[in-house]
């Protein structure tokens, strides 16, 4: 199969396009907003995320939802479980509706073994994905609510948003910094009255964060 799969690669498609024909062929799955594609403490199959985001997260011991990461499409996870072969400690959950396909995870597995570039954009994704963690490690070492939420609006921006800023709401923010509904709201509106950002309907738009 996967040398049926390798004659339909051309030297132009991009990985992406590579990663989409592979899971062509396994079942695809619909999911509405808020719904768990993926429950802690399992050892899932991997989803090709297709259309709409999906948010990874764990449950503090408040019970407040810690939002850690948020996939957009073409991304395939989680990869942690297939590489070490052991259960998800977290939870996966369609932040809006969703598409996505769902493949076995020991065939994508020595599937990304088999393409090099494939496992170099993913890799690549990681390392990215992990410099975006270590800022948030230094914003928390730092402890000021304005640094965190800077941070956090910063990798939204570069991962989701456009030139009229990035859709998210205060609930949202407050799950992805771990910061109180209240400070975060006290501190969009100190950051807005210093000029680093813009409120418009639901929207953050960042002036010069650096």
């Amino acid at each position: 199969m996967t040398n049926q799969i390798n004659r339909w690669y051309t030297v132009s498609m991009t990985v992406p396009e590579k990663v989409a024909i592979f899971f062509e062929r396994f079942p695809e799955k619909t999911y509405e907003k808020g719904d768990i594609l993926i429950q802690a403490g399992t050892k899932p199959s991997i989803f090709l995320l297709r259309e709409g985001t999906v948010s990874q997260y764990d449950i503090a011991e408040s019970g407040d939802k810690l939002i850690l990461n948020l996939f957009k499409p073409n991304a395939f996870f989680p990869m942690s479980t297939a590489t070490a072969d052991e259960p998800t400690p977290f939870f996966f959950e369609a932040h809006t509706k969703v598409k996505v396909r769902v493949a076995p995870a020991d065939e994508v597995l020595q599937y990304v073994k088999n393409n090099p570039d494939v496992l170099f954009d993913l890799l690549t994704r990681v390392y990215r994905g992990t410099d975006g963690l270590l800022m948030r490690l230094a914003r928390l070492m730092e402890g000021t609510a304005e640094g965190r939420i800077l941070q956090e609006l910063d990798i939204m921006q570069a991962r989701f948003g456009g030139e009229d800023g990035i859709t998210i709401t205060e609930a949202g923010l407050a799950s992805q910094t771990g910061l109180a509904r209240e400070t975060v709201s006290r501190t969009l509106k100190k950051l807005k009255d210093q000029g680093l950002l813009e409120l418009k309907r639901g929207r953050i738009i960042l002036k010069d964060v650096e």
